[in-house]
């Protein structure tokens, strides 16, 4: 981590710094550079995200069933029935990963849609999540807020009522 974080720096000052000749600046080019936060923006979403929430919701329910399936096979002489249902609830947690793990990559996928947006818009060179290490941020480069506005508004323009 700490190689990635050197080399993310040295990429920094590479590209912040100007080619200095005879005392005089040859080239400098203005480097715009922005921070988010990938969990807030996250959390946020997946907090309004009904088909996440009930992916979630399903998949707890699953693992509550199988460690309780899991206490009565301890505890019961009957086990051949219990691990019978306890392998079909294994394969219905196993389809629930996949759930979740789709509806994850949906909203990453939402996320970083967001993030080009807002970086077009607003013409920022890099877009640096702020969770990765970043020592600090002067908040008013935090664009946090503004790519969960931006997602927002991706969602308000495909949601079933607009179309």
């Amino acid at each position: 981590m700490a190689g990635f974080i050197l080399s993310l720096f040295i990429l920094f000052v590479t590209a912040c710094s100007s080619a200095v000749k005879d005392n005089a600046i040859v080239n400098r080019e203005n480097i715009v550079i922005r921070y988010f936060s990938l969990s807030v923006v996250y959390n946020s979403i997946s907090e309004t995200d009904v088909d996440f929430k009930m992916a979630r919701i399903r998949q707890d329910e699953i693992i509550m069933s199988i460690k309780s399936l899991e206490e009565d096979i301890f505890l019961s002489e009957n086990r051949k029935d219990l691990m019978k249902r306890y392998s079909g609830e294994k394969e219905r947690l196993e389809k629930a990963d996949k759930n979740v793990i789709y509806h994850k990559a949906r909203i990453l996928n939402r996320v970083n849609k967001a993030v080009k947006i807002t970086a077009e818009r607003i013409g920022a060179d890099y877009i640096l999540n702020i969770n990765d290490d970043a020592v600090y941020g002067k908040k008013k480069f935090d664009i946090t807020e503004e790519i969960i506005r931006e997602i927002m508004k991706m969602d308000e323009l495909t949601s079933p009522s607009v179309r």
